[in-house]
């Protein structure tokens, strides 16, 4: 089975070693390396990344801290987290922070592979590139649809209460829309 990264950018921790790394370069993804968790964050900010590779020990923030940094910031950037801790509870915490996967140490570069390859998978399925998401909002390019929810604070009258769902719909040129959902 071939497998291809196809300019796949992917961000690793310090602690994701030099030969991992080469790993990954051999595999033909692009490798970059944060010296810490703020560093990553930084990197996250100015490269387009499509998968992060943490470990939950880092300088300065540990993995599980940017994790929730992303999170909270609406990026669902797929993240594989790595840690020599195994116990259930530990591997549940990342999970439920929003990882998309984690992997004990030790681990065979195979599997990680594998896991990458299905990580950017599930990516690439659950968001087309053509859909446009602002607020809570998405346009589906495919199925040519917008759902969402919309708040409005009704006290703010300086575009009205559908003044900012009008604005959205002319700078996307959304001309139909099959569903969508007002909450007042």
């Amino acid at each position: 089975v071939e497998h291809t990264a196809d300019g796949v950018k992917i961000l690793g921790s310090v602690n994701l070693n030099k030969v991992l790394s080469a790993v990954l370069e051999s595999a033909g993804y692009t490798v970059y390396t944060a010296c810490d968790g703020e560093d990553a964050l930084r990197v996250m900010d100015t490269e387009h990344i499509d998968l992060v590779v943490l470990d939950i020990m880092m300088p300065k923030s540990d993995g599980l801290t940017v994790l929730k940094n992303l999170r909270q910031k609406g990026n669902q950037i797929p993240v594989l987290l790595l840690s020599a801790k195994s116990e259930i509870d530990d591997r549940v915490t990342g999970l439920d922070l929003g990882a998309d996967d984690y992997l004990t140490k030790p681990f065979g570069t195979v599997e990680l592979l594998a896991r990458i390859r299905t990580a950017l998978r599930h990516a690439r399925t659950s968001a087309s590139s053509d859909d446009i998401s602002l607020k809570g909002v998405t346009y589906e390019e495919q199925m040519q649809t917008l759902k969402g929810t919309v708040n409005f604070d009704m006290k703010d009258g300086s575009l009205g209460p559908f003044g900012k769902l009008e604005n959205l719909i002319m700078a996307e040129n959304i001309r139909e829309s099959q569903f969508f959902q007002t909450a007042l």
